[in-house]
């Protein structure tokens, strides 16, 4: 799909962001804190996302699925080959997890895994 990055207005274009390079690998905090004080939220076209920076805005992100979706959070960030593309839409090929589901099937697997994972209540003896 892409971004037309010569359109984009209002939010910085992160042309620096390049989560393959060597130099990235080697230090993305210095590349983080370049973008933090640039602004908190740039697009990076070869990642063809946007890209939340700093911590209260992703936290914002997180707790709004409404306005912000999980949806493509586990897919990949680089083509698959024709063999992980077969398995991976198989019929019988993994489901989506709850990380990448947004309402409700997110909420209500979270509703689930929340009744089984809560501490049972202490006995008395």
């Amino acid at each position: 799909m892409g971004v037309d990055t010569e359109r984009v207005t209002g939010c910085p274009v992160a042309h620096e962001l390049r989560p393959f390079d060597a130099t990235y690998l080697e230090d993305p905090y210095k590349i983080f804190a370049t973008l933090r004080e640039r602004g908190p939220v740039h697009y990076s076209p070869e990642l063809d996302m946007w890209v939340v920076t700093r911590y209260a805005d992703v936290e914002t992100v997180f707790k709004s699925p409404a306005e912000y979706s999980g949806a493509i959070a586990q897919s990949p960030v680089t083509p698959l080959t024709a063999e992980a593309t077969r398995i991976l839409t198989a019929p019988d090929g993994p489901e989506a997890v709850m990380s990448n589901r947004d309402p409700p099937a997110h909420t209500r697997i979270h509703g689930r895994l929340h009744q089984r994972s809560a501490p049972l209540p202490a006995r008395r003896s």
